[in-house]
Order: C-alpha cells, then structure tokens, then sequence
C-alpha cells in the first residue's frame, strides 16, 4: 500500500486543489492567476530547485561584498560568536551585492547552514538568522527565523542543517547570531547555503 501513496496524492492534487485553483475559487486573481495556483508553483520551485553555498569573502567589500561562493573562491567559514548566555552580536553573511548568483534570479531564500565546527561541543546553541538592512532591524521586523544546533561531541559529524525562511529580494543582506545556552561565548563555524528564484 505504501508505494502507491506518491500517486494518490498526485491524485487528490489533480482532482482537488488544482480545479479550484484554475477556476480561482476562494482565491484572488493576480496577472491572470489565483493565489493558490503561485502557491504551488512556489513550492514547486523551492523542492526542485538548485542550491549556491557561500563562504567568508576573500576581499570583502564593507556591507556589499561579504560572501563568496564555495564552488569558486571560498573555503573561509563564517563565524559568529555568542554572548554570555546571550545571543552575540549580528555576523553578516550576505551583502547588497552578492545576490543574485545566477543571471535573471530577483528572489531567494536561505535554506541551510553547514556547521563545520563548535567551540562549546556540547552545549545547545540557538542560531537566528536574519534578512534586512542589518541584524537589529531584521529582528524588529520579525524578519527572521530560529533553529536549534547541538553538536554531539568534539568529534560530530558536519550535516546541513535545514531552516525554514521566507522568499527575500535578491541584494537584500542575510545576518546571523548565536547564543550557547548556558555558555559565556562560543562560537559555531558555518556555510550558508541559498536556494534563487525567477519571481
């Protein structure tokens, strides 16, 4: 039973979500389109997708250029510092220039980090990740999102690490900050990884 499960859901799909939304019930109709019918084309898009890591710029360039991808130039880790079992402060991660990646993409999101190493190996950390004019103001906006990291010793194992994030403009700056719970600092190093989008 359990491998004709993909094609019942394809089913309902068909049979149920995408007349309403052809035929725009309940939904409001933008540029000849409803609502419900972006929606899937969003979600569609961020599942078959394809993903740029950055890492620390080489020659950064103030707030604009901080990031370089790792498929061509970086191999340098962000990396960000806890407070005294407080969050520390923001870490820019992405600057006004280095979205888009590829040519014709206007939005993306921030879909995973890749911790590569902790300085408190045990403890739980609270990572916020951030998208605004800086840290602080992302915060205020509720720009932002949390996930929580717990390495499971000196000699863990480096996994992407998922995030749930909203579509954000290209050349819109990312910010990062971390608190060790129960720490005085401790830093996390990581890569960021994006998914880029048409519209």
């Amino acid at each position: 039973m359990r491998r004709y499960w993909p094609s019942i859901l394809r089913i309902v799909v068909a049979v149920c979500i995408l007349p309403a939304a052809l035929c725009g019930l309940g939904a409001v109709i933008v540029d000849g389109k409803t609502d419900t019918f972006r929606e899937i084309q969003i979600v569609q898009r961020h599942v078959h997708n394809v993903e740029r890591w950055f890492g620390a710029a080489e020659t950064p360039s103030g707030e604009a250029h901080v990031a370089d991808s790792v498929s061509t130039a970086s191999t340098t880790a962000f990396i960000p510092d806890a407070g005294n079992d407080t969050f520390g402060a923001w870490t820019q991660t992405l600057g006004s220039s280095d979205t888009p990646v590829s040519a014709g993409m206007t939005f993306f999101d921030p879909h995973q980090l890749f911790i590569t190493a902790a300085e408190r190996n045990t403890a739980s950390h609270v990572i916020q990740v951030g998208w605004g004019a800086s840290g602080a103001a992302a915060l205020s906006a509720g720009a932002y999102t949390e996930v929580m990291f717990k390495p499971p010793g000196a000699a863990f194992i480096s996994v992407p690490l998922p995030m749930k994030t909203r579509q954000t403009l290209s050349g819109t700056k990312l910010w990062v900050r971390i608190k060790s719970i129960g720490q005085n600092t401790g830093t996390l190093n990581m890569f960021v990884g994006i998914h880029e989008y048409e519209s």
